[in-house]
């Protein structure tokens, strides 16, 4: 049985929220911001002279907040040339490796101004998401420093975004949190923030590297600038990897139709997506919902399953942002790529059925399919064979029960026959009382085979109410 869903128009006062909030934020950060990046906790747990080490080397490769660098190991053909920066973090020159500017200073103050005065009051000045205005937001500001990004066009999990990813965000915003459009920004504008963005980024990630050193090294030890160097590379390596790991569609997008939202719909249910974004698509900010039992994210915040009715995916409802977000998974939402490789096209079905919701259709959510009558209740099997093969069917079977039992007849009777051709008198009153009792038992059999052969021509139910389609108008795969 079909259950209706009544869709009720968005509620747009999450929205209204978020953007006040915004607005106020649009002036920038208050004076009172630190002029100076921040260490980590981990790196604060350390000792002291360990602490120094890492804030010059950290200053030697990415500058200060009020001042912006972003320096990388040279080139091989270059390490060997005069120019360039060749000190260390502590002043000498010994195992010095020698770095080269990856921007141009003027475009990364460029960046530093956009971001101090439109993201630094949420993000913060060092990007670890503890900005003034962080403690009043839910979700949570992105920390930038850990080098995940929740919402990019890459896989698996926790791939590096693409600077597109990024830019795209800071266009278009997250609709349905505090995250605003910056649709305004000036395409030279937009593209120095993002690089700054990346920058804070490499910056968080070679501190957690440089922590992971610390732990091998005497409290008055030096840091080797060469694993330094190393590190940053690999850092950087992460990210240029990212360019080959974008997620491209294994099947031209269909039409869609009513029959693929229904495909859509029947695969929802099946993958258990109701679990967590329940029958009617609203997710887990209910308040029958204790988030103590829901699964937390990468940064440690509850993660709670997209209100898919209220019309804000904050990833993008474009269908190729919705497929992405299927095919990878959101941490700590798991990815469907392994599970459709064989029919992908279901993707773009779910695609089709999500949509159907966020855009505010009338849909019909199938009931969860039943378990099947097992054959003993039934007399008929759980699965079925393709014509012409396979063990056959109830009535087959019946069938031959019947020649089995005629065959056992006659050969009864003639055995009957010769005995009394032989003139065994004695033994007639024997043969008469045998021949009646296999002819009661004949007649038992015949009548269970017809109660047997009723039930086998019973049609099995099932769970799933939904009509199958008539045909299939989608277009062919080129895949």
């Amino acid at each position: 049985m079909l259950q209706p869903i009544l869709r009720p128009r968005p509620l747009r006062l999450g929205l209204i929220v978020s953007l006040s909030c915004s607005v106020l934020l649009l002036g920038g950060c208050s004076p009172s911001q630190p002029s100076k990046f921040v260490l980590s906790e981990q790196t604060k747990e350390l000792p002291q002279q360990q602490q120094d080490q890492i804030r010059r080397i950290l200053e030697r490769y990415y500058g200060e907040a009020g001042d912006p660098r972003w320096m990388i190991p040279a080139p091989a053909d270059e390490s060997k040339s005069g120019s360039g920066d060749t000190s260390t973090a502590e002043g000498q020159s010994e195992n010095a490796v020698k770095l080269v500017a990856k921007f141009d200073p003027e475009h990364l103050r460029r960046g530093m101004e956009v971001y101090d005065q439109r993201c630094a009051a949420c993000h913060g000045i060092t990007g670890d998401g503890a900005g003034a205005a962080a403690k009043y937001l839910e979700p949570k500001p992105r920390d930038y420093r850990r080098g995940i990004f929740k919402f990019t066009s890459t896989a698996p999990q926790r791939t590096k975004p693409v600077p597109s990813d990024l830019a795209r965000i800071i266009k278009y915003g997250a609709k349905g949190t505090a995250m605003p459009s910056f649709r305004w920004l000036s395409p030279e504008d937009l593209q120095a923030v993002v690089d700054y963005v990346m920058l804070l980024s490499y910056r968080g990630e070679l501190e957690q590297y440089l922590v992971m050193q610390a732990l091998d090294l005497d409290d008055d030890e030096e840091f080797n600038p060469q694993y330094v160097a190393e590190d940053a590379e690999t850092v950087a390596k992460q990210w240029n990897e990212a360019k080959q790991r974008v997620v491209q569609p294994m099947t031209p997008n269909p039409p869609m139709t009513d029959e693929t939202i229904r495909l859509g719909a029947i695969a929802f249910q099946k993958q258990v997506c109701v679990k967590c974004h329940g029958p009617d698509g609203k997710g887990a900010r209910q308040a029958d919902v204790d988030p103590n039992n829901l699964p937390k994210d990468a940064w440690g915040n509850v993660a709670y399953a997209a209100d898919l009715t209220s019309g804000m995916l904050h990833g993008g409802r474009r269908p190729i942002d919705v497929y992405r977000r299927i095919y990878t998974g959101i941490d700590p939402m798991p990815g469907f790529a392994d599970t459709y490789k064989d029919n992908p096209e279901t993707i773009w079905h779910l695609v089709h059925f999500i949509l159907s919701i966020v855009e505010g259709r009338e849909f019909q959510m199938p009931e969860p399919p039943q378990e099947s009558p097992s054959p003993d209740a039934s007399g008929a099997g759980s699965g079925e064979q393709a014509p012409g093969g396979g063990e056959p069917d109830d009535g087959e079977a019946d069938s031959a029960k019947s020649d089995d039992s005629a065959k056992s007849d006659d050969s009864a009777k003639s055995d009957d026959g010769a005995k009394s051709d032989d003139g065994a008198a004695a033994d007639a009153d024997n043969i008469n009382s045998n021949k009646t009792n296999a002819d009661k038992a004949d007649a038992d059999k015949t009548d269970e085979s017809a109660k047997e052969g009723a039930a086998s021509t019973a049609e099995p139910t099932t769970g799933l109410s939904l009509n199958p389609p008539k045909n299939n108008s989608g277009q062919p795969s080129r895949k």
